[in-house]
């Protein structure tokens, strides 16, 4: 789980550095991080926000497939299903 989490904050990274240099606002590597992972908390301070609609498109699908995959992967861990397991035995 913990390497998915790295693999979409990762390519959310690129992604939204990559496509902002067509826009007017250049974000860094810190910047697009500090973006990304408060845009993945869902707190969304608004103090750096993409300009341009591919960049706006690409977050949207990152939130997306965030809400999709982690839900799934959050099932699939051993330690949830051993603590699963331990209550129905109780």
């Amino acid at each position: 789980m913990l390497l998915i989490i790295k693999v979409s904050i990762f390519s959310s990274v690129c992604g939204i550095q990559h496509c902002q240099r067509a826009g007017h606002r250049h974000l860094n590597l810190f910047q697009a991080t500090y973006y990304v992972v408060v845009t993945f908390s869902t707190v969304g301070y608004g103090d750096f926000v993409p300009d341009i609609w591919p960049s706006q498109l690409w977050m949207v699908i990152m939130i997306c497939v965030a809400l999709i995959v982690l839900p799934t992967q959050k099932e699939k861990d051993p330690i949830n299903q051993f603590n699963v397991d331990i209550c129905y035995e109780l």
